[in-house]
């Protein structure tokens, strides 16, 4: 058998915000390899101690097997001295040089997500920010890197109990999941209703944070959703909200809106 040997993997492309260090760990799970991965600035590491063959067979799966949103530039590998590891570990990330990084565009909802947005049974049920490793923001809420929640939009939302195990355990689809949230954690709708031209008169906050209903939680998740869509059928202009700025909305249908629109 060759000498077991201790080597750095470094990776350059789309390898954060996509569910890399995720799937390298599940890879070392699977391979019975032992070492860990991390985020370093915008790129990521892994340190593996294995044999030649081994660590070749985990590269070449590496490659191939990549999470589908992620995007490989490039790779570098470089010896180290020799170090002993009990298992295979994702490590908080580092600091680092940035100026290789790439980030990872929004990432439209994934039918796993999608059939339980649409499960009455689901505690995400009509959850209007579900998302998992796969799909919801990168981009848009990334305020540096390395891609890490503290470094996100969703600092301002700690998770849950139900969230934060999701979030730890490695054979669910949201582990390491950094736009993890529910009902009870993550961020909520809210509609302010102008009833003059002169501005917003009467605001209506619409709370989903601690209700242990399911129907009233879905009736209250939907409700800002229905009142938007009603207006804009009557002929009215909304201001979305996104996660950078504000989106005017209207019917095209209706000739007097896209009017005010534009006088807009």
């Amino acid at each position: 058998m060759s000498e077991r040997k201790t080597v750095k993997i470094k990776i350059w492309g789309i390898v954060q915000g996509v569910g890399f260090r995720p799937f390298v760990a599940k890879l070392a799970d699977r391979l019975s390899m032992k070492g860990e991965v991390l985020n370093i600035g915008g790129l990521v590491d892994v340190v593996l101690t294995d044999t030649s063959e081994r660590i070749g067979a985990f590269i070449t799966a590496l490659k191939k097997e990549k999470p589908v949103t992620a995007e490989i530039v490039h790779i570098k590998t470089e010896e180290l001295e020799p170090r002993e590891f009990e298992g295979f570990a994702i490590l908080d990330s580092d600091e680092g040089d940035d100026e290789a990084a790439m980030i990872p565009a929004d990432l439209s909802i994934c039918p796993d997500c999608l059939a339980e947005l649409q499960d009455p049974e689901n505690p995400r049920y009509m959850h209007p920010f579900i998302s998992c490793m796969v799909c919801g923001p990168r981009y848009t809420i990334i305020d540096k890197i390395p891609y890490d929640r503290e470094n996100t939009a969703m600092i301002d939302f700690p998770m849950c109990d139900f969230c934060h195990g999701e979030y730890t355990d490695r054979e669910d689809r949201r582990y390491h999941a950094q736009t993890i949230s529910c009902h009870d954690c993550g961020p909520m709708l809210e509609y302010k209703v102008s009833e003059t031209e002169d501005g917003c008169r009467e605001a209506v906050s619409v709370g989903i944070i601690g209700l242990d209903a399911n129907e009233k939680t879905m009736e209250r998740a939907v409700n800002p959703v229905a009142w938007a869509a009603a207006y804009i059928l009557e002929g009215k202009i909304i201001a979305l909200k996104g996660v950078v700025g504000y989106n005017f909305v209207c019917s095209r249908f209706v000739e007097k809106a896209v009017k005010d629109l534009r006088r807009l």
